[in-house]
C-alpha cells in the first residue's frame, strides 16, 4: 500500500507548477524558470527563463528551487528589485 501513495504523491507534484530562481551571471539580476521535479525528486529548471530573455546556461545559483507558485510569489517579493519584472508579471497573468 505504501508504494501506492508513494506514487500516487509524486504523481501529484509532478503536475503541479513549480519555478525556480536563478541569477544572471552577467547582471547579478534573478529570473524565473519553471521546473520540475523529475523521478528521483530532483529539482530540473526549464531551459528559458519565463521572460523569454535568460538561458538556464547564462546564470548561476538558485535562490530557490522547485516552489510552487505561491512560494515562489512571496520568496520574490522578499528579494524585491533584483528579481525581472518580465518574470514576476508571469506570475500575476491570468
Amino acid at each position: 500500500m505504501g508504494d501506492i501513495l508513494d506514487d500516487f504523491r509524486r504523481s501529484l507534484q509532478r503536475n503541479l507548477q513549480h519555478y525556480s530562481l536563478f541569477t544572471l551571471k552577467s547582471t547579478g539580476e534573478y529570473h524565473l524558470f519553471k521546473a520540475h521535479k523529475n523521478f528521483n525528486s530532483e529539482c530540473m529548471a526549464e531551459r528559458e527563463s519565463e521572460c523569454g530573455q535568460v538561458l538556464l546556461a547564462d546564470t548561476e545559483i538558485a535562490s530557490f528551487a522547485c516552489e510552487e507558485e505561491e512560494s515562489a510569489r512571496l520568496k520574490m517579493a522578499r528579494i524585491g528589485r533584483k528579481v525581472c519584472g518580465n518574470c514576476v508579471a508571469t506570475l500575476y497573468a491570468s
